[in-house]
């Protein structure tokens, strides 16, 4: 027997649905934020800078994507 939405089951989803855009928009720019820090360093000037993140970009192009999920 199947159950029908009411329209408490409805307000629920879409509570969910701001916590999902909310926790995607922070991601997407905390990763933004890493993302151009460390291109920032792999173009420096500096050995300092340039190795390390040189070394983590290639870790991570090295690792298949979905093991990172």
């Amino acid at each position: 027997m199947l159950r029908s939405f009411t329209l408490h089951e409805v307000w629920l989803l879409l509570l969910a649905a701001r916590w999902t855009v909310a926790l995607s928009l922070t991601t997407f720019l905390c990763g933004g934020a890493l993302g151009l820090l460390i291109t920032v360093a792999r173009i420096a000037p500096s050995r300092i800078l340039r190795y390390p993140s040189s070394g983590y970009i290639q870790l991570v192009q090295a690792v298949p994507a979905l093991m990172l999920l």
